[in-house]
């Protein structure tokens, strides 16, 4: 059944209009991001509302930087810690969220891209992120968050899902013309 938003951090107001994006698969953090229509600016920031329960107790948590435009996209969670990717700008951006602070990933490589394009949430190995990002006409995998990070080349398409298996990553694009394909790789190739 459907609960009101009224009086809580998912309630927008003439000052501000919020749009959560999508939802974990574990625990309950939407990301998604928040308008603010005051002072006579408009300014989208990334953000994510977090609740221990669905019919309440959410707050919203607007993620670094503040004054560049933004859109959290997608999450992948354990427990209280989160990884959260999105858009400031046009380039891709990772956050790392736990139950009392967000921080943005440095050295994340500076890869543009549609920002209403999907991301598909990290995946997390160890203290290790991968992320899949649609980057022009073939999708971009980064692999980085403890070392130095590095990018690989995926397959031709839009990355509309990511899942890691058995040693292997795996990555489902859309084809401008045709059917999707299903990609694979090993996890030490992008974790090397």
């Amino acid at each position: 059944m459907r609960q009101s938003s009224a009086g809580s951090a998912l309630e927008s107001t003439p000052e501000l209009q919020v749009g959560p994006r999508s939802a974990t698969s574990t625990g309950m953090v939407l990301p998604g991001s928040a308008l603010h229509l005051s002072g006579g600016t408009v300014l989208q920031s990334a953000a994510v509302w977090r609740s221990e329960r669905v019919n309440g107790g959410w707050a919203r948590v607007d993620l670094p930087p503040s004054g560049a435009s933004g859109e959290a996209v997608s999450a992948h969670c354990t427990g209280q810690n989160c990884v959260v990717s999105g858009y400031i700008g046009d380039a891709v951006a990772l956050w790392r969220l736990s139950s009392s602070t967000v921080t943005r990933i440095p050295g994340v490589p500076q890869i543009t891209s549609n920002p209403s394009a999907p991301i598909p949430a990290p995946l997390v190995v160890g203290a290790r992120i991968i992320e899949v990002v649609s980057a022009g006409p073939k999708v971009a995998v980064l692999a980085g968050g403890d070392q130095q990070w590095t990018l690989s080349q995926g397959p031709t398409g839009k990355a509309t899902s990511s899942a890691l298996a058995g040693g292997w990553v795996y990555v489902i694009a859309e084809q401008a013309a045709g059917p999707a394909v299903l990609w694979r790789c090993p996890l030490s190739d992008l974790l090397r």
